[in-house]
């Protein structure tokens, strides 16, 4: 939130904390004015995975897929593997969009791999597995 972003220690995470709480208005209007946090986070930070997956995902809420998936594939090679859950079920819901379900039903098992309690994800699943 923005407190989190006034506090931080480093301007990366203030881009970061910034974008986050824009982008919990959930609109495709609040995407576009996070784009330049997540960047500019990435661009201080280039492992901290959390810019790199929300950047997916506010890509993916624009329709903009091809550029979704190159954030959230970037995502998934940093981030550490206990915290893989977000980028992959991402990736799931593109997929599937996208209408590759075979490959979204191996994101979102990832996902619930490292995530087995989020219900979202195992929405998302559920979803894909009925589409399939």
């Amino acid at each position: 939130d923005f407190y989190a972003a006034v506090r931080a220690s480093n301007h990366a995470e203030a881009h970061f904390q910034l974008g986050l709480a824009k982008m919990q208005r959930g609109t495709v209007e609040a995407c576009i004015e996070v784009e330049v946090h997540f960047i500019e986070a990435f661009r201080q930070e280039p492992y901290d995975h959390r810019s790199t997956t929300n950047m997916g995902i506010c890509k993916y809420w624009r329709g903009e897929f091809q550029e979704s998936l190159e954030w959230l594939q970037k995502s998934l090679q940093i981030t550490p593997q206990y915290d893989r859950g977000t980028p992959a079920d991402a990736l799931g819901n593109l997929l599937r969009d996208g209408g590759n379900l075979e490959q979204s039903i191996r994101f979102h098992e990832i996902a619930l791999l490292y995530s087995p309690s989020v219900f979202a994800f195992r929405f998302n699943y559920g979803l894909t597995l009925i589409k399939s």
